[in-house]
């Protein structure tokens, strides 16, 4: 099927830990945009190890009564950057990783292929300034509709297509919050 894909290992929580990435499969296409900016992956990141993370997880009630809810990710990731306070932690940690990038054309409409590659929770997008159509949901494509933010579950793709306004100099924020808040 044509579309945007995404991998990720079925191991423990592997996954969890990094251990996915994105696949798009081109072919015909009539979605009207210029310029297709490729995946854009959205993940919770735990800077814990995965089998620490699962150890906690799984030390439920034998009754399974009372199971012990997942422990909350660290940070969340764009295409697997995001600023975090190392000083609030003593596990690995990168400081000043920075934080994606995308270049938009003015003018100019732009497919972004959205995914939640995350562990935790739903993931909520949004681009200042911008309205969004939808035209595709989980590689099917949809009757195109706009939206100024969008929420996708767990492993859920939506493809968007996304038109620049202002000038070239311009710079907006690209945002993903773990959550519906």
């Amino acid at each position: 099927r044509l579309g945007t894909w995404w991998y990720h290992r079925h191991y423990s929580a592997q996954y969890a830990g990094g251990a996915a990435g994105a696949i798009v499969v081109y072919g015909p296409d009539s979605a009207g945009y210029d310029i297709d900016l490729g995946p854009v992956m959205l993940s919770d990141w735990y800077h814990a190890q995965y089998y620490d993370i699962v150890k906690e997880t799984m030390q439920a009630d034998p009754t399974g009564k009372n199971p012990t809810p997942p422990p909350p990710s660290d940070n969340n990731l764009i295409n697997g950057f995001g600023e975090f306070d190392c000083s609030t932690t003593d596990l690995p940690c990168v400081p000043d990783a920075g934080v994606a990038k995308f270049k938009f054309t003015a003018g100019k409409k732009h497919r972004l292929r959205l995914a939640n590659t995350g562990a935790e929770a739903m993931q909520r997008f949004s681009i200042d300034g911008h309205k969004m159509t939808v035209i595709a949901h989980d590689f099917v494509p949809v009757q195109p509709f706009e939206v100024t933010a969008l929420t996708l579950g767990v492993g859920q793709r939506v493809d968007v297509v996304v038109e620049a306004t202002g000038k070239p100099s311009d710079s907006y924020w690209m945002r993903s919050d773990i959550g519906l808040d």
